[in-house]
């Protein structure tokens, strides 16, 4: 293992003995490219080995270089034709929409919740929130009297 974390979910920026949540915020925009793949990411582990071939987080600091590698292997996945359908748009945000190597300019939790609030408001998903709950309740078993 070459530092905290599954490889292949290893921040670049956690070469130092100092990181912070934005080690979470690399986690969650690969694990977010990964459920956008046609691979069954949970065995077949294709973009975060690629990823990891990169051994971002052995490098002392971020440059616009590893920022492009990053880019060619999300791009990649699309050339070879490995998105699910319908995926291409989120795929798209989360590809170009914030840097991934920088933690300094990667997004923060509440950056990452606004920019898929707008993406699904300006693609029409709206979740109708009182239909979960109503589904909810109909699944939960009664309690006997």
């Amino acid at each position: 293992l070459h530092g905290p974390g599954t490889a292949g979910y290893i921040a670049p920026d956690t070469r130092g003995p100092f990181y912070d949540y934005q080690v979470d915020m690399w986690a969650f925009l690969l694990l977010a490219a990964t459920v956008c793949l046609r691979v069954e990411f949970i065995v077949d582990c294709q973009l975060e080995e690629a990823i990891e071939a990169l051994a971002l987080e052995k490098k002392i600091c971020p440059t616009a270089g590893h920022e492009d590698k990053v880019d060619a292997v999300l791009r990649s996945f699309e050339e070879h034709g490995k998105l699910e359908e319908g995926c291409e748009g989120i795929y798209e945000l989360l590809r170009t929409s914030a840097p991934w190597v920088d933690a300094a300019l990667r997004w923060t939790p509440d950056e990452a919740k606004e920019e898929m609030e707008v993406f699904r408001g300006d693609h029409g998903l709206v979740i109708d929130v009182s239909a979960i709950q109503e589904r909810r309740k109909s699944v939960l078993p009664r309690r006997p009297p």
